[in-house]
């Protein structure tokens, strides 16, 4: 779907700034290598992006070895293992869906990115300890609560650091 989406952009949208919008710096494809090396000049944003793909790929390993590891410990089956997840969307939701809009007015973008870091690590590491089954379900509150707030987080300061005409490129860069 991911690919499908990429094609049907490339070809129905137009771009939006034309070639003589910005007379002083020539015009680039969207999709050239320089366009991308430009994007993350910005102030750090080369390691947003590698802080976030180290978060989602350690979140993506929960997904995938969840089901390993609660067959071995719980002798749970697809149907419970997706029932849980669903229980972790529902957390991440709660949290992106209203808690998020309060933390960050008080912690700000790069405290709320770094408490979710530690959230997320705190989370993996309790549930990896094998702390039976309510123990696990009590694991996912934290890991839940860093997802949920470091996902945002880390896209604002992307937005946040990037030059004006760049955000754009920058925020399709980080995702």
């Amino acid at each position: 779907l991911a690919a499908l989406n990429a094609v049907l952009a490339m070809v129905i949208l137009k771009e939006s700034r034309q070639p003589d919008a910005a007379p002083y710096k020539p015009y680039v494809h969207p999709l050239a290598p320089t366009t991308w090396k430009h994007a993350v000049s910005g102030t750090g944003i080369a390691m947003l992006v590698l802080v976030a793909l180290l978060s989602m790929t350690a979140f993506s390993a929960f997904e995938t070895v969840l089901p390993l590891f609660s067959k071995d410990q719980f002798g749970w089956d697809m149907h419970m293992v997706g029932w849980f997840l669903a229980y972790v969307g529902v957390l991440v939701v709660l949290v992106q869906g209203g808690l998020i809009r309060r933390i960050i007015p008080r912690l700000g973008e790069s405290r709320s990115a770094s408490v979710g870091l530690v959230l997320t690590t705190m989370g993996l590491f309790w549930m990896a300890s094998g702390p039976g089954l309510i123990g696990l379900y009590l694991a996912m509150l934290p890991l839940a609560l860093g997802v949920g707030m470091t996902n945002p987080s880390l896209s604002a300061l992307v937005s946040l650091n990037s030059d004006k005409d760049q955000q754009g490129v920058a925020l399709g860069f980080y995702q």
